[in-house]
């Protein structure tokens, strides 16, 4: 219970200017847990929180969930976007297109073109939509 409070804090500091020292302080305690995965959702939801904030680039939360099992930290971090899209967990998402198949990617893409169209996602994520799915489309071609 001890990490999920300590990265639910982190929601109260995402616009801080020493959220990096406090995220690699949380990362810390992370990567002597068990049962890692467990911790992803808490970490997506400060995210989700804060759909603006700036964790890094990438930062170590996301190295941490990129640490954790790709099936797991995928599954999530799709489910995350579909509720509550932010320029991080898109950032993420193009870290993962960039490590697929063209088959594989065609659901992010998807993904990523209905935010785009979504008018009711504040406008400087579907503008990092976009620019995600410019840059994908144009390496399939």
């Amino acid at each position: 219970m001890e990490i999920i409070k300590k990265i639910k804090e982190l929601s109260e500091c995402a616009y801080d200017y020493d959220i990096l020292y406090k995220e690699y302080q949380v990362c810390d305690l992370l990567e002597t847990a068990d049962d890692k995965e467990k911790y992803i959702p808490y970490i997506l939801e400060i995210m989700e929180n804060n759909p603006l904030a700036d964790w890094g680039c990438p930062g170590p939360l996301v190295r941490f969930m990129e640490s954790c099992d790709i099936d797991i930290h995928e599954k999530f971090l799709k489910e995350s976007i579909k509720k509550c899209p932010t320029i991080h967990t898109l950032i993420m998402l193009n870290r993962l297109c960039n490590v697929k198949t063209t088959e594989e990617i065609q659901e992010y893409i998807d993904i990523l073109y209905n935010i785009c169209e979504n008018t009711f996602i504040d406008e400087d994520i579907r503008n990092t939509a976009e620019d995600f799915l410019e840059y994908q489309l144009e390496k399939l071609m």
